[in-house]
């Protein structure tokens, strides 16, 4: 066993090692999900600044 506690030479690996893999593939999500749920609530957009964006970006840019 290495310092990362993973077995390489055997197929069954520690029980924590599962719970592990298992915690960081919902984890990770959660995470990014909870970040970007924040980043939303602190960026509103409402129709009218969405028209103002893209007003001043086809002033810019000409119309699409």
């Amino acid at each position: 066993m290495n310092s990362t506690c993973v077995s390489l030479t055997t197929t069954k690996q520690p029980d924590h090692i599962i719970f592990m893999i298992r915690f960081l593939f919902a984890a990770i999500p959660i995470a990014g999900l909870a970040f970007s749920l924040l980043a939303l609530a602190r960026f509103p957009l409402t129709q009218e600044r969405m028209a103002e964006i893209r007003a001043a970006l086809e002033a810019r840019r000409g119309k699409v």
